[in-house]
Formats: C-alpha cells, sequence, structure tokens
C-alpha cells in the first residue's frame, strides 16, 4: 500500500492509497506522523521545526519523513483541525478548482480526489515543500 491521502475520521484516519483503497486505522494522523518520524530517526516536531526554518514560513509545515522512500506529506489545514487533509507531495501533480471553496487533486497515477480547500492553498503548498526541498539539497 502506497498511501496517497491521509484523513481523520471519528474512530482515528484513513488511508487512501494509489488505487483509491482506504484503509482505516485507529490513531490519529498526528500520532501516525510522529509514528514513522520516529521510524526514520526524528520527531514530528523536529522535521516541522525544520520545515518551517528553511521555508520561513509558519503554518502548515510539510513532514518529510523520508526522501529516499519519497513519503512527504503536506497538509491542507491546520494539522489541529479535524477537517485536515495530508496530501503526498511526491505523488501530486496538480490542483483544479472545484465549486464553492473545494479542488481536485490530481497524482501521479491519474487518481483524482477532492478536498475542502481552495486550489491557491494547494499551489502554495506544493510551492512550499519544493522550496524546503531546494534548500535541503544545497546543503548536500
Amino acid at each position: 500500500m502506497i498511501p496517497y491521502l491521509i484523513l481523520s475520521c471519528p474512530q482515528g484516519m484513513i488511508l487512501i492509497d494509489e488505487n483509491g483503497q482506504q484503509a482505516m486505522q485507529k490513531t490519529t494522523p498526528e500520532k501516525y506522523l510522529e509514528q514513522v518520524c520516529l521510524k526514520n530517526g526524528s520527531t514530528l516536531e523536529g522535521r516541522e521545526k525544520s520545515f518551517r526554518v528553511l521555508t520561513q514560513g509558519s503554518q502548515k509545515a510539510g513532514v518529510l519523513v523520508n526522501e529516499s522512500t519519497h513519503e512527504f506529506w503536506f497538509p491542507t489545514l491546520s494539522r489541529k483541525n479535524e477537517n485536515c487533509v495530508w496530501i503526498a507531495y511526491f505523488h501530486t501533480v496538480k490542483a483544479f478548482p472545484c465549486q464553492g471553496n473545494t479542488c481536485e487533486i490530481l497524482f501521479d497515477n491519474g487518481m483524482r480526489y477532492s478536498v475542502a480547500c481552495s486550489t491557491r492553498t494547494i499551489q502554495m503548498q506544493l510551492k512550499r515543500c519544493r522550496t524546503f526541498l531546494e534548500k535541503i539539497n544545497e546543503n548536500c
């Protein structure tokens, strides 16, 4: 299973994979990200701090869990917001506007998924993630 999206739900969270299949887990997205960060030698707090420092941003920090496996997540809203959706950066191609304050995300395999945020938010998050990756690769 290659997760493309992480959604909050009352029972914990739902992972949506590259085929659109859903798997529920009895943990929150925040706790899940903390666990996978720890497995890769860091903390969620440390990853978010690094993202904020290198992008000079203070909101909606992306989380680079593991660069070699291309696990990099960015949120649509504050991670404390129950409607926040985490999106896999390396699988995201583009966002298209939809009705209201929603947009549709196009993934690298052709899958599409609608999220409750503006296209501008997704475009800014993608830009921040690119900036972050450029900054960490400058130091190599």
